[in-house]
C-alpha cells in the first residue's frame, strides 16, 4: 500500500511539472532587432491547433511582434493591429504599422500578429497570375475558376481549409491576448482586419475597450464575389458624374469612350 502512495504522488508531480512546461513551450518571446525601424522590439510565436476543437493533431505557431510602449508605465491595454485582405499579414508589414502607431504608443504596447493563413502563421499563398509589372496582368479574371481550383487542390494536401476562418482567427488572437497578460484590448482594424474585428467584438466584446475600424469589409459583404459588379458600379458612377460636371466634362468629353478603347487595346 505504501508503494502504491509513493507511485501516486510521483505522478501527481510528473503531471503538476508537465503542465507548468506546457505554456512556456506554447509561447516565445524574445527581443529582436528588425532593421527597416532601427529598433529593437518584441518578437513572439505562439502556438495553436489547426482544428481549435481537439487537443491533438496539427499545431503550427502564430507569428507576431509586440512594439513596446514609448514609457515606463504603459497603459495596461495595447493596441492589437487587424491587416486587410483578407490575406495580408500584419506583422510582414510592421514598418508600416510602427508608424502608423507611432503617437499611440507613446502610451500603448502595439501588438501586431499575423493571423493564421497569413505572413508567417502558416501562410496559404497562391502562386501570382501573370507578370505583375505588365498592364495586362491587372485587366484578366482575378480569380480564374480553373486557377483558384488548382490553387485549393494545392493548399489542401497540407492544410485542413475549414479551420482557416475569421472565427478562427478571432477566437487565435484572444487566446494570445489572454495568454500575454492583456485583459482589455484596442482593436484598429483595416479593411478586411475591420471585419475580422467586428467578428471579434461579437464573440469576445467582454476583452474588447475600444475599437476602430476603418474601411471595414461589412459582415454582409460576399467579398471577393461582389468585386467585379462593385467595380463596374464605380465606373459607371464615374463616368456619369464626370459627364455632369462642367470642369471634368471640359477636360475629359470622352472619358467612357477612352476608357474602354485603351481597355481593349491592352486586352
Amino acid at each position: 500500500m505504501k508503494h502504491f502512495w509513493y507511485f501516486f504522488l510521483f505522478m501527481v508531480l510528473l503531471f503538476t511539472f508537465s503542465c507548468q512546461d506546457e505554456n512556456p513551450q506554447r509561447l516565445i518571446l524574445e527581443n529582436c532587432y528588425i532593421e527597416e525601424l532601427q529598433e529593437t522590439v518584441i518578437c513572439g510565436t505562439y502556438e495553436v491547433m489547426e482544428n481549435r476543437k481537439v487537443t491533438k493533431g496539427r499545431k503550427f505557431k502564430l507569428n507576431f511582434i509586440i512594439l513596446p510602449a514609448l514609457t515606463d508605465t504603459p497603459a495596461p491595454d495595447p493596441i492589437v493591429v487587424f491587416d486587410g485582405g483578407p490575406g495580408a499579414g500584419a506583422a510582414d508589414q510592421v514598418e508600416m504599422w510602427a508608424d502608423f502607431t507611432e503617437k499611440f504608443r507613446q502610451e500603448r504596447e502595439i501588438l501586431v500578429v499575423d493571423q493564421r493563413g497569413t505572413g508567417s502563421s502558416n501562410p496559404l499563398p497562391c502562386e501570382p497570375i501573370g507578370d505583375p509589372e505588365k498592364a495586362q496582368t491587372y485587366l484578366q479574371d482575378m480569380f480564374p475558376e480553373e486557377y483558384v481550383k488548382n490553387c485549393r487542390e494545392e493548399l489542401e494536401k497540407d492544410n485542413n481549409l475549414n479551420h482557416y476562418h475569421s472565427t478562427i482567427a478571432a477566437a487565435d488572437i484572444n487566446e494570445l491576448c489572454r495568454t500575454l497578460g492583456y485583459s482589455q484590448i484596442n482593436l484598429y482594424g483595416l479593411s478586411y482586419g475591420g471585419y475580422l474585428a467586428i467578428v471579434f467584438m461579437k464573440n469576445y466584446p467582454e476583452t474588447v475597450r475600444t475599437a476602430c475600424i476603418e474601411g471595414p469589409a461589412v459582415p454582409s459583404l460576399l467579398y471577393p464575389s461582389t468585386l467585379a459588379q462593385d467595380t463596374q458600379w464605380v465606373l459607371d458612377r464615374l463616368f456619369t458624374d464626370c459627364a455632369t460636371d462642367l470642369d471634368c466634362r471640359a477636360d475629359y468629353p470622352d472619358l467612357e469612350q477612352e476608357f474602354y478603347s485603351i481597355l481593349y487595346r491592352l486586352q
